[in-house]
């Protein structure tokens, strides 16, 4: 459906009541994708791991190694946990609000917590990491998805 394999063991030993299972499974996955519920998009994940090696090729040698291993650092220890498993088009300004409001309530106030009232929303390591995956860019070359 969508493209995508979906698979649910049925935990029955009875093929008739495995039948049943399997019916309403697929009845209730149909409904899902009826009312568009069932994301089929690209997660924030994967958006990440290409945004990493893809930074890494870009920057090799032009920058400091301490500059990508704190990107690295970023993304797998604040940006992943919070947004890993959202698609790309479920990651919202709301979304993104979230995650600086609950990085400012952690208990860790590193720079880039110090720091989150200084950034403009659009200027946030998010949309970098997140948009340069989508590879559209505005008017002025700048990497982003159209509103």
């Amino acid at each position: 459906m969508n493209g995508k394999n979906r698979r649910s063991s049925t935990k029955e030993e009875s093929l008739q009541l495995a039948k049943e299972f399997a019916e309403d499974w697929y009845l209730k996955l149909r409904g899902k994708h009826a009312k568009g519920e069932l994301p089929n998009d690209r997660t924030f994940e994967f958006a990440a791991e290409k945004f990493l090696l893809e930074f890494e090729a870009d920057t090799m040698g032009s920058r400091n190694p301490k500059c990508l291993k704190n990107h690295q650092n970023h993304v797998r220890l604040h940006l992943s946990p919070f947004f890993g498993k959202y698609g790309l088009s479920e990651i919202t300004t709301t979304r993104i609000q979230e995650y600086r409001l609950a990085r400012m309530q952690s208990p860790y106030q590193g720079a880039a917590a110090q720091d989150a009232d200084d950034v403009p929303a659009g200027d946030a390591r998010l949309h970098a990491v997140s948009w340069s995956f989508a590879g559209q860019r505005d008017a002025r070359g700048v990497a982003g998805v159209p509103a």
